[in-house]
């Protein structure tokens, strides 16, 4: 007798009455709210995650964009200094090597020939990197203060130093002194870089 009133307790606890259909309709509504509200989490993450990667995308294109611009300008600065030393070494080696040459209209660009630097009429083209750059030299004649202590440089002569007068920036005609610039230039957003020195 006592097996059989284990067995059917046991038969009790397996066996589970059917539930009331009202609470069957409840439960189902109640899974699929969960289900609904589960999908709308999911696609509000999706938007979210999406906004992230296009604001993170856009900044690492903005910083790649800064980066190569500024490996541009510096090529460009190393190009303008090293074509205003060479223009120093044709200087040096005779005066007349820059003092003849026509004056801020012409552009020129130093070319090395026999060993040394030569200044040659136009512009010279530059491939380096996956930039192409331009780059060339203008030469301007220069005024100074007439005071004997202090022969400041007043500034380039009339007509954007191709003249030999100095009615605009006072003084004298230096012929000793020339207002060396280098200009270099590129396709891309990086604004064109200009060095000057007077020899």
């Amino acid at each position: 007798m006592k097996q059989l009133t284990l067995n059917k307790i046991r038969d009790t606890q397996v066996v589970c009455a059917p539930p009331d259909p009202v609470s069957c309709q409840l439960s189902v509504v109640s899974c699929s709210r969960t289900r609904g509200a589960l999908l709308l989490e999911l696609l509000i993450a999706i938007s979210i995650l999406a906004v992230v990667l296009s604001v993170g995308s856009q900044a690492v294109f903005v910083s790649l964009q800064s980066g190569k611009t500024s490996g541009e300008s510096d090529v460009a600065i190393g190009l303008a200094n090293e074509a205003l030393e060479a223009v120093r070494g044709t200087a040096e080696e005779k005066w007349q090597n820059i003092y003849t040459l026509t004056k801020w209209t012409q552009h020129y660009y130093p070319a090395p020939s026999a060993g040394k630097w030569t200044l040659t009429a136009g512009d010279e083209a530059i491939a380096l990197n996956t930039a192409n750059y331009t780059r060339y030299v203008t030469i301007q004649n220069v005024c100074r203060d007439t005071t004997p202590t202090s022969r400041a440089i007043t500034g380039i002569t009339d007509t954007d130093g191709t003249l030999t007068t100095c009615t605009t920036s006072t003084g004298l005609f230096d012929p000793s002194t020339q207002k060396v610039t280098v200009t270099v230039s590129w396709q891309g957003s990086g604004s064109p870089v200009t060095v000057s020195d007077y020899f």
